[in-house]
């Protein structure tokens, strides 16, 4: 059985332009179909890392979304995915 998380990733690239090395946070959101109805939220964290960065550097990030993620709880509190967009 192959894991939903080896099926989804979500890359970004993360470039510091300033003189100074930092530490920044990635967020990921998804936004879910009927986003902002019916208490529907507008956008669901699905994951977050931190990572330094040296001053003028780039690196990237890799963030993986669950099965569970994609789904909304209905009013029985069963989880189901939904068509979206």
């Amino acid at each position: 059985r192959v894991s939903w998380s080896a099926q989804v990733q979500y890359m970004v690239n993360v470039t510091n332009t300033g003189i100074r090395d930092a530490d920044d946070v990635v967020l990921g959101f998804l936004v879910p179909p009927g986003a902002g109805k019916n208490g529907i939220p507008l956008r669901v964290l699905f994951g977050f890392e931190r990572v330094h960065i040296k001053a003028g550097e780039m690196v990237s990030v890799s963030l993986y979304p669950a099965l569970t993620d994609f789904a909304q709880a209905g009013t029985d509190g069963k989880l189901a995915a939904h068509a979206g967009a």
